[in-house]
């Protein structure tokens, strides 16, 4: 391990960095859904349609820069599951930190299910979605942890979540195809657990399975302890000023997350709604 200069603190700021960029798209990512789904009737200028209609083509992958999304999108969230499973590696009371994000992953939902109850429109319903695959994700690897379970078990408990969910993911997309809505078994299973056509119904806003995700999450976690044998940084020098922009993202991502959709829904409703200007 390089050897971490006197002074330069504790932080591990490449985690920091590659975290806060990770969140910047899943922001982006989130204000184009506000934009082209979700006050995407609203707009009315002929600006504003434009704005919608370029936004759209990108929720929905319906143009070429959705189709970048639907390269990319996967990839980011995915990385950003790991990262969160390398952080959890080196931090500690892992339990309260699962404990405090399910509550604002509770709050989520609940404040999307009153806001599409009050404006008739519930595909803004998120009740299962990246929070809540980390909150989970948290919370049982911290009874992992205080099980002290081996590293080759968990290991074990990687591939499978990872196997089963991808599993499903690729069985749900041939369903679509091929059934044409017809009713599928894992429609009535617990739908956050694996991909399934249920979705549709239940989180249409913003749905991520819990598997294989979890699979991914426990991956990081193991390379966190074989790369971070203390919760220090292996760069051997500090942040550069270019970067720490970044790595405060990084370092308050679940406000970020939170923040930015508060910010983006209220702006937009004043902008669209209120004052009519798009």
């Amino acid at each position: 391990m390089i050897s971490q200069k006197k002074g330069y603190g504790n932080r591990v700021w490449e985690v920091d960095l590659l975290r806060g960029i990770l969140i910047l798209f899943v922001v982006f990512d989130h204000v184009m859904f506000d934009i082209g789904a979700m006050f995407a009737d609203s707009f009315s200028t002929p600006l504003g349609i434009r704005i919608s209609d370029w936004a759209a083509g990108y929720v929905f992958e319906s143009s070429a820069f959705g189709r970048w999304r639907s390269v990319t999108h996967d990839f980011f969230i995915g990385s950003f599951v790991i990262l969160s499973g390398v952080s959890v590696s080196f931090s500690k009371n892992n339990a309260l930190r699962g404990l405090k994000m399910s509550v604002w992953a509770v709050g989520l939902s609940v404040a999307m299910l009153f806001y599409g109850e009050i404006t008739q429109d519930k595909s803004v319903w998120m009740n299962f979605n990246v929070l809540h695959v980390l909150a989970l994700s948290i919370l049982l690897w911290s009874l992992l942890d205080w099980l002290k379970t081996d590293g080759d078990w968990i290991f074990l408990i990687a591939v499978l979540a990872i196997a089963v969910g991808s599993y499903f993911n690729m069985e749900n997309e041939i369903n679509l195809v091929a059934s044409q809505g017809q009713k599928q078994w894992t429609r009535d299973l617990v739908f956050w657990l694996v991909n399934n056509n249920r979705v549709s119904k239940l989180s249409p806003g913003d749905y991520l399975p819990f598997l294989p995700y979890f699979g991914w999450f426990l991956a990081g976690a193991l390379a966190g302890r074989a790369i971070y044998k203390s919760p220090r940084s292996i760069m051997g020098y500090e942040a550069t000023p270019c970067v720490r922009p970044f790595c405060f993202c990084g370092r308050h991502s679940l406000f970020i997350y939170f923040a930015s959709q508060v910010l983006a829904v209220g702006l937009l409703y004043l902008i669209v709604e209120v004052w009519g200007w798009l």
